[in-house]
Formats: structure tokens, sequence, C-alpha cells
């Protein structure tokens, strides 16, 4: 006789049942993703030129027409240098003889009385240069240069400036520095020249604008003896000695002829 099998035994009250499992819903196709939303391209904070940004000098009005590898040699032996405002460059009287032009910000260019006045006599801005004369001619400030703002400036040393100045390939940059100093310089120094003084605007004018800027070795001949008189020199800065030939044939002195002669 076959056994019945046993029945369940069913679960006791405190004996934990398990969970059945959760019921998974059908999977919905997935929405269509929103438009994508381009990103903004900001632009650089100071976007130049290629050109520039190679080479900084390239659009200063200076430089322009100078060749390339003369301006690379040129940036070897500068440097450029940051001023804080109301800092000063240079001041008259000292014997610095460095050329500056102006990257970023304004100078005020000073001249100082005996009281110990300042007189502004002109404000540089950007891509402005100044201080060229004493890279020139070795020869104390006759002005104050002092930073109207935070500046950035390109320094040349005298001994580059002179390079330059002198080189045949850069016949742009000696043009220009020529007539920036008959235009700064050479009208103030022909209306303080008592032979000139009193002389029309219109005709000093006329004089500043034929005149030419020369420089002169220690030992060169400016003229000589017996040369066509044709032309009229001032001396700018430096000293010049006027010698004729005496009887005997030897060198005379006649007299020593120094700044604004």
């Amino acid at each position: 006789m076959e056994t019945p099998p046993n029945p369940p035994i069913p679960p006791k009250d405190d004996e934990p049942r398990k969970p059945a499992p959760p019921s998974v819903p059908a999977a919905k196709a997935p929405s269509p993703a929103p438009p994508a939303t381009p990103a903004a391209v900001k632009a650089p904070a100071s976007a130049a030129p290629a050109a520039v940004a190679d080479d900084p000098l390239a659009e200063i009005p200076l430089f322009q027409g100078t060749p390339a590898d003369l301006l690379k040699k040129l940036q070897a032996e500068c440097e450029f240098v940051v001023y804080a405002r109301g800092a000063s460059i240079f001041e008259q009287g000292e014997f610095t003889a460095d050329c500056y032009v102006v990257i970023e910000g304004a100078v005020g260019v000073y001249r100082i009385d005996h009281l110990g006045k300042f007189e502004q006599l002109a404000l540089l801005p950007r891509h402005a240069w100044f201080g060229e004369m004493s890279a020139l001619s070795n020869s104390p400030r006759t002005l104050t240069a002092i930073c109207e703002s935070e500046l950035v400036a390109f320094k040349i040393p005298r001994h580059a400036f002179e390079k330059i100045y002198k080189d045949k390939r850069a016949p742009e940059f000696r043009k220009k520095i020529d007539e920036h100093y008959r235009q700064r310089v050479l009208q103030g120094l022909l209306k303080n020249m008592s032979l000139l003084r009193g002389l029309p605007d219109e005709l000093l004018q006329r004089i500043g604008d034929s005149s030419l800027l020369e420089m002169a070795e220690p030992g060169v001949s400016v003229l000589k003896e017996g040369d066509p008189a044709k032309d009229f020199y001032v001396v700018r800065t430096g000293n010049l000695k006027v010698v004729t030939k005496g009887e005997d044939g030897r060198e005379k002195l006649l007299t020593y002829l120094s700044d604004n002669s």
C-alpha cells in the first residue's frame, strides 16, 4: 500500500518570507536627444595678426621697412621693460643713453626749470619713441620722462641704436629719426639761437625742414679749410675744434664750439 506524499508545511508566522521577484517593465524606446547646443568660442584676450605675434616690432611705424633679419638682431640686443604709473624712466641731466619705444601705455615728457617746476611738453602715446638724441650723441638728458600709466616699453641700448641708425639697409629708420628730430627738437633749438631769434615761425619751419642730422666721430673733419662754403652748421651736442693752418704750416687753434653753437 503506497504512502501518500506529505502535504506542504505552511510557514510559521515568525519565519520571514522571501519576496517575490519584482516585475520588470517592458523596455521603452529611447526618447530622442535634444539638439546639441554649440559651445561658445572665446576670442583671445589680445588677438593680434600672426605677423605681430611672431615679431612684436612689425606693427611699430618706426621699424616698418626694416629688414626682418635686422629686426631680429636688434631684439637680441634689446629688452621689453615694464614700469608702474608715476615711475621716472630718466631724468633731466642724467647720463643715460637708451632709447625707448612705447608698446602699451603713455609717457609724459617734462622740462624742469631752475626752480624745480615741471612743465609738460608732450604726452607720448602707444608706438611713440623717445630718448633717441641721447642714444645718438651720448649726451646728458635734456628732459624728464615719467609714466602717465602702467607702461610696457621696448628699450634700445645706445650701441644697438647706433647700429641700426647707421645700417644702409634701414634707410627708413634713419629717415624717421631725422624727421622726428627736426619736428621735436630742431624747431626749439632754432628758436633759441641768438642768430635766428625773432624770425617768423614760417621761416624757421623752412630752415628746419631743409636741415639734416649728422653724426661725427671724434677726430673726423666736419669741413676743411678751402672747401666751398655751402652749408651752415649748428652743434647740437658735443665739442667742435676750429683750427687753421699757420704760415709755418702747423695747425693753429682758433676756438672751441660746444652745445647749441
